[in-house]
């Protein structure tokens, strides 16, 4: 922020702010700028804080260059060592302090290798990015990292007992291009005849006629006839209407078997699979792999274009729909992880995304649990990034999506939100002594 000041000649003091002054002929300028508080830390300040144990730019190729792919296919395998990439462990127990492995893979569409992209990020001069082609299964390409960092430990936990505590803050950037957030993902399997609108029905008069506005929503299609239709009371998830699509009008109108109410406007709707949508990050415990039922996931749950939370395999989880993704747009994600009694089963989630809480809550139950692990009694002790599709289907045909990943930090204690320095103000005018 920047405040101008038209003041007679005289000392100046003010602590914690910086005094930028111009010398223009007979013309003083000076420009005061609040220093960079809580909100404005670089990724390099937010790394100096007490309590950081990992910092990961994603500006080098050497970041990422230990991975795991399948060997025995000759065409990966040929491509991961012309890249650069040396054969690694996946288990956190084997790997040392600040050694992360990547996943490489390879599908009918395409490589699916993480890349260090030095054309697009969010600081520095480089991001991890993610390619999920057309034609590509539900795995793509993977991250994993400890929560060791200088730290180090044999493995790396989080928990009541730990020498680190029993909280953890996880702190990263990601960005998707418009492919990624607005494919509509056809499930594995299934009849083939999807869609997905996000806010864009309305019905007139009769209230068995949904409408739709067209491009770029998808289009209502003639072999939808028989099949189900989820209209939402709400913005893509909780109670809805389950209804049968009765017959085909046109590409923006559809009959179904039931009124659901005249003149309705901006409601969500969903032909096909109810469950999908992509995984952009899981906090995993029980060494030395990980166990999918011991996460805690960072989704596009339902494809809905919002960054939503669950655990152990979907029976908990919490909504948010108030800061979405944007296509073409970096976000920061925040989370803080309080395990507090794994014999009850509580703990406690908090999520910030761009600084603003949206989500803050307790685990409670043998349902909802991160379960720690056992033999001895593990926490939480690694990160993956991933953009695991749940049940996309193979031979779907669409443009490359893409994702990046920016400024990952782990930490023991607070990280500081927001990631925007101020920039250097143009001089300022209209100041002159008098």
């Amino acid at each position: 922020m920047e405040k101008r000041l038209v003041f007679r000649v005289c000392a100046v003091a003010n602590m914690g702010n910086r005094l930028r002054t111009y010398l223009s002929g007979a013309t003083l300028m000076i420009a005061l700028l609040a220093s960079p508080g809580w909100g404005q830390s670089t990724f390099t300040e937010k790394c100096a804080q007490p309590g950081v144990i990992h910092c990961f730019p994603f500006d080098n190729f050497s970041e990422i260059q230990k991975a795991y792919w399948d060997q025995t296919d000759s065409v990966l395998n040929a491509e991961m060592l012309r890249r650069g990439f040396v054969y690694g462990d996946m288990s956190w127990t084997s790997r040392g302090p600040n050694e992360a492995v990547s996943v490489g893979r390879r599908s009918t569409g395409g490589f699916q290798i993480p890349t260090i992209d030095n054309t697009v990020f969010a600081d520095g001069g480089g991001s991890l990015r993610f390619d999920t082609p057309g034609q590509s299964g539900a795995a793509g390409a993977e991250y994993l990292n400890n929560f060791n960092g200088v730290l180090g430990g044999s493995p790396p936990y989080i928990a009541p007992g730990s020498p680190w505590g029993n909280i953890v803050y996880i702190q990263y950037k990601i960005r998707v291009n418009d492919s990624m957030l607005n494919t509509t993902i056809q499930e594995a399997g299934g009849s083939g005849f999807f869609g997905k609108w996000k806010g864009t029905l309305s019905t007139g008069a009769d209230g068995t006629i949904l409408i739709n506005s067209g491009p770029p929503a998808d289009p209502f299609k003639s072999g939808m006839v028989g099949q189900r239709f989820s209209l939402y009371d709400g913005i893509c998830t909780g109670s809805y209407n389950d209804l049968i699509i009765t017959q085909f009008i046109d590409s923006t109108h559809i009959k179904v078997n039931a009124n659901v109410g005249s003149n309705l406007s901006g409601r969500w709707g969903q032909t096909g699979a109810i469950t999908g949508g992509w995984k952009s990050s899981m906090i995993v415990s029980q060494p030395p792999y990980g166990d999918t039922f011991n996460e805690l996931v960072i989704n596009d749950g339902y494809e809905c274009g919002y960054p939503l939370w669950y655990t152990n395999k979907g029976v908990w989880s919490v909504n948010q729909f108030t800061k979405p993704f944007v296509a073409d747009q970096w976000i920061e994600i925040t989370q803080r992880v309080e395990l507090i009694n794994d014999a009850g089963h509580s703990d406690h989630i908090t999520m910030w995304i761009d600084g603003t809480q949206v989500i803050d809550t307790m685990i409670t139950g043998v349902d909802g649990r991160i379960d720690w692990g056992t033999n001895p009694n593990y926490g939480p002790g690694q990160i993956y990034l991933l953009t695991y599709h749940t049940n996309k289907d193979p031979n779907q045909v669409h443009p490359m999506a893409s994702t990046w990943y920016d400024d990952l930090i782990i930490s023991t204690q607070p990280i500081a939100m927001g990631g925007t320095p101020p920039q250097t103000p143009a001089k300022p005018t209209g100041l002159r002594l008098r």
